[in-house]
């Protein structure tokens, strides 16, 4: 390359040679060329290998020292620098976004009136619970269960062609299964949070104290991914068992 070179991607390698600055804005770079004047990166991650040759500075807008890797044979004539990232190119924070909280209510809204529904339609589910210790690992473990053998079994039959309307009928379960799973937990925690109170028998009161705990829990820094993926769990768990149950009366 002539003249400068400005690269942008997710996961970004660069071979060969550029000749002038090589500007990078990427979330990992790995570099195995040569670069005649300065590196300028702006991401998570850098590598030199074996082979990178900076002949200037390198001045490195990653998020600590620690994300920087130098193999023994990479070269950088110049000064190593650790900058921070420029404000424009930070990531938005969600919870500073109007759009953030107008999308939250958004999905206790659609909750709710899915939540209606459905103890409308199967009453029995008011009375749901789960408990800690064994039988809560059991509830998530079923739910753990369901979530990957339907998939795996529906995909089975559908290869026979004679059980493929079977799987997609399986599928679309599977799906609303695990679209209702935290609206059945909700049911649970509204309850027990209004246990004693006049208003345990209100629905629409249940559902809102339910369902709003849930998406605060599922929106919490770091752990609400895992949080979501545990109630969702349980709640597969706890539709699969009622629905067992259910049908051990009938019989």
């Amino acid at each position: 390359m002539a003249q400068n070179a400005i690269v942008a991607g997710e996961s970004t390698t660069v071979e060969g040679s550029v000749v002038k600055d090589l500007y990078a804005f990427t979330e990992i770079l790995a570099l195995s060329g040569k670069v005649g004047e300065d590196l300028e990166v702006f991401g998570n991650r850098v590598t030199l290998l074996d082979q990178a040759h900076v002949a200037g500075d390198a001045r490195l807008h990653i998020p600590s020292e620690e994300n920087f890797h130098r193999a023994s044979g990479a070269q950088v004539d110049g000064e190593v620098e650790f900058l921070d990232m420029p404000e424009e190119l930070k990531s938005p924070n969600r919870y500073a976004s109007v759009q953030f909280y107008l999308w939250q209510i958004a999905r206790l809204v659609s909750a709710l009136l899915v939540g209606l529904a459905l103890l409308w339609l199967v009453p029995g589910f008011r009375e749901i619970s789960v408990k800690g210790g064994i039988e809560g690992l059991k509830t998530a473990g079923i739910g753990l269960v369901t979530l990957v053998s339907v998939p795996t079994i529906a995909v089975l039959f559908a290869i026979t062609l004679v059980g493929l309307p079977f799987s997609v009928m399986a599928l679309c379960a599977w799906i609303l299964c695990i679209y209702l799973a935290k609206i059945v937990v909700g049911v649970f925690v509204g309850r027990l949070m209004l246990s004693g109170t006049k208003y345990l028998e209100n629905d629409t009161l249940v559902l809102l104290a339910g369902i709003g705990v849930i998406i605060v829990a599922i929106n919490l820094p770091y752990i609400g991914g895992f949080l979501s993926f545990v109630l969702t769990l349980v709640g597969i768990g706890l539709i699969i068992r009622f629905t067992s149950s259910a049908q051990a009366r009938r019989t």
